[in-house]
């Protein structure tokens, strides 16, 4: 994913299923027309990142995973942003343990975040976006994904997550995958990318580094 990620196509190239509409925002609302959804987001900016946070994110935007051409994040939320990074996104991102919940303004969609425990600092591990079915199956929506993300087709998620009716993932070229699934009531669909392996990585690094400076225990 490009960092804030621009989907890798043009108003040119649609779904026959959909009518696609395209726009550059923010914070607006995500783009739904015949049961179509947009995922694109601007471009994240790393400058409003805290003091703290700025060698980190020299070397991660290093990584070619970090700023390769494919999109991978949903409206510009993305695995290995780090937390003040993520906060920004949203004016409503509120901390909760090792979660960040970010209602979107029409508050009929939010994102859920989980966050490293021991890096410091505290990086996204995993992307949740829950948003009304509206209508749209699981196979359209699917399309929507496939077309923007720029990736094959799915395989069923076997087994389909606690409450998921329905599932579909893509594995993807960093160790992660992303899941599109129907909650049981046919009310909500989720979006969700999970953590990438070099973000896992880090995780195991930095708390075998917080277990080495653990004096040992006398029993």
């Amino acid at each position: 994913m490009r960092a804030g990620g621009e989907a890798p196509h043009s108003s040119s190239r649609r779904n026959p299923g959909c009518q696609w509409r395209y726009k550059s925002y923010v914070l607006s609302r995500p783009i739904r027309s015949s049961g179509c959804l947009n995922f694109v987001g601007d471009r994240i900016s790393t400058s409003i990142a805290q003091n703290d946070d700025s060698d980190f994110i020299k070397k991660r935007n290093s990584y070619p995973l970090w700023n390769g051409s494919l999109k991978r994040d949903i409206q510009g939320f993305k695995p290995g942003m780090t937390e003040s990074e993520a906060k920004q996104r949203l004016s409503d991102c509120e901390v909760s343990g090792h979660r960040i919940l970010c209602p979107v303004a029409s508050k009929e969609e939010r994102f859920e975040l989980s966050l490293t425990e021991h890096t410091r600092p505290r990086l996204v591990k995993e992307v949740t976006y829950i948003f009304p079915a509206g209508g749209a199956t699981l196979e359209t929506m699917a399309k929507n994904v496939m077309m923007q993300f720029a990736v094959g087709n799915s395989r069923q998620c076997l087994p389909p997550p606690q409450g998921i009716s329905q599932c579909s993932q893509w594995q993807l070229e960093d160790g992660s995958y992303m899941r599109l699934g129907v909650d049981a009531y046919q009310r909500n669909m989720l979006l969700y990318l999970s953590a990438p392996k070099w973000i896992i990585s880090l995780e195991e690094q930095a708390f075998e580094k917080e277990q080495g400076r653990i004096p040992p225990q006398k029993f």
